[in-house]
């Protein structure tokens, strides 16, 4: 019948496969589907309309997953996978995506019969994300993990989940957001989720809702409520959770300037965040409050929070508090802090001096302050930092700095990496002001444009040719303004193994004299820049180099005369 009929290019991967077994003189078990290794059926991407019914001559009872992710089967019937006793995961993304999410935003309703996944009591893993489903489907007690991500499902209640004892994760984001949009918010009714006495994993981001839903298990030790329009925060809203390790209730109201997708301005006076709002999560490991125009830190957010390793309060208003909080002190367990994009609208400053308060963070392993916007690293820029035994990688890339003073990383004995890409460096900083100048330098007002991020760099450390991968210490200095290179620039620093220099305009000839401290130096990349390479002495000075990337340095040589 037409549920059964099949796209061309689906026939003609399947008369491939066909031909290629026929040659071997064998037809394999599962056709159209692929089996691989460790019970695994492949059905990715054939445009089926319907479930495949396997031989029963097929090893059907050793099917322990099966893959349909991206076919168009929009009818799912109580005997589609009755056969498969040992079936454990079964996977059915983007089969009947919502409107919004379709290609061609074709409407796309996918209909499931009541036994369909009850006659599967074995079932512990079920996706069904990206599908135009509209209530949550009758499932087996044995079920583990549930995606129901980008559906139409806007309605959540206790029958729903009536006897899942076992469930420990739920995956329930974008049901409700622009590129799905609903015109209204999810409704989680009180306490429907109260009977799954396991869930530890509850997801619930990009869904309008405007409360943190209530009476949610106490099992719960991961909560993810970002992009949702909660403005108000207190301690009854998490009350009972003491559970949780990790909550993220960022981009709830948004700063806007630097939004990458539609956005909703934060309303004035807003976010209310009480300050006892985290108080009893004393088991709390980390903590998003990205992207929620927070103008300050309030030191009694973080009372209790002994536990915190992971915070990010990035893309919010708090430049000024990042130089005079005392927010920091009683964190002394933290291992990962972000700032990034905490910048003053249109402004750029002259200097940043952290707040002494920073030297409470004695397990620092990981800071990122990136996208700041001050124009000058100098000795007293980072000198809280110094003190920080665990510190080993520093993001200050796209901040608009144009002088580095360089050597001040040779006071930070455990750094493996630094990234300062993406400034506009072209040279050593001036003389440090004192703390009482710390602001005196002019604030330059930049046009709007220029507050709009590039796209993401997508070069990783992994991704570098010339692998800093397992040097001991790498400096970035890639995508700046440098034109010549002094040595004094990298004055006690010479620890550095790896270094990065390309896409600037340094047009210098090298002559041996360049990298003099860098006696440790192994991996050294001028890729893409204009240098003159005429000198028999250039690199001399760098015994124990081993990788050395000069591609792109062809100007020198195309030079008529």
């Amino acid at each position: 019948g037409p549920c059964h009929a099949r796209h061309p290019l689906s026939l003609l991967v399947q008369a491939v496969a066909l031909a290629a077994a026929l040659a071997q003189g064998t037809l394999p078990a599962f056709l159209p589907c692929e089996l691989q290794p460790h019970g695994l059926v492949n059905c990715n991407w054939l445009f089926l309309k319907s479930v495949p019914h396997f031989s029963a001559a097929a090893p059907r009872a050793n099917v322990t997953s099966l893959s349909l992710l991206s076919n168009r089967i929009h009818h799912l019937h109580d005997s589609d996978f009755a056969h498969l006793s040992s079936l454990r995961i079964l996977n059915l993304k983007w089969n009947c995506p919502p409107t919004g999410l379709s290609p061609m935003h074709f409407p796309c309703h996918m209909t499931i019969e009541p036994n369909t996944f009850l006659a599967v009591p074995t079932l512990e893993e079920l996706h069904l994300s990206y599908n135009g489903i509209t209530t949550v489907p009758a499932l087996p007690r044995s079920l583990v993990s549930l995606s129901l991500s980008h559906t139409n499902i806007l309605v959540l209640d206790p029958t729903h989940f009536t006897g899942l004892h076992a469930l420990r994760f739920l995956y329930m984001d974008g049901n409700c957001y622009y590129k799905n949009p609903c015109h209204r918010t999810l409704e989680v009714a009180p306490g429907a989720l109260l009977g799954l006495g396991n869930l530890t994993h509850l997801s619930l981001k990009y869904n309008n809702l405007t409360e943190v839903p209530r009476l949610l298990p106490p099992s719960l030790e991961t909560l993810l409520l970002s992009y949702n329009h909660i403005v108000t925060l207190a301690p009854e809203d998490l009350a009972n959770l003491t559970a949780l390790r990790v909550l993220d209730v960022g981009g709830n109201c948004r700063r806007c300037d630097h939004a990458r997708n539609p956005c909703m301005e934060c309303p004035k006076h807003f976010p209310k965040l009480h300050p006892d709002t985290f108080s009893h999560l004393s088991r709390l490991e980390g903590l998003v409050l990205k992207d929620s125009s927070l103008y300050r830190l309030d030191n009694r957010w973080f009372r209790g929070l002994g536990r915190l390793q992971v915070l990010d309060l990035s893309e919010n208003f708090l430049y000024d508090y990042i130089t005079k909080t005392t927010a920091f002190w009683g964190l002394a367990r933290l291992r990962s802090l972000n700032l990034s994009f905490n910048y003053h609208k249109k402004v750029s400053f002259a200097h940043l001096h952290l707040a002494p308060s920073f030297r409470g963070l004695l397990s620092l392993k990981e800071l990122d302050m990136h996208g700041i916007f001050f124009r000058s690293l100098s000795e007293t820029t980072l000198q809280p930092l110094t003190h920080l035994p665990m510190l080993q990688i520093l993001r200050l890339q796209m901040n608009f700095i144009n002088q580095a003073q360089l050597s001040i990383f040779g006071a930070f004995p455990g750094l493996l990496y630094v990234d300062l890409s993406d400034n506009r460096i072209s040279g050593a900083a001036r003389p440090a002001a004192t703390l009482g100048e710390a602001d005196s330098g002019p604030k330059i007002w930049l046009p709007s444009r220029d507050l709009s991020p590039g796209p993401l760099d997508t070069l990783s450390l992994e991704d570098f040719t010339l692998s800093c991968k397992n040097s001991s210490f790498t400096l970035d200095l890639s995508r700046n303004n440098l034109v010549t290179i002094q040595p004094e620039m990298f004055a006690r620093l010479s620890r550095l193994q790896c270094l990065r220099l390309s896409h600037n305009s340094i047009s210098q000839a090298v002559n041996g004299s360049q990298f003099v401290p860098l006696t440790s130096l192994r991996v050294l990349d001028l890729s893409h820049n204009k240098l003159d390479l005429y000198h028999g002495s250039s690199f001399t000075e760098l015994p124990r180099l081993e990788a050395l990337d000069l591609s792109y340095n062809s100007q020198p040589f195309s030079m008529q005369g």
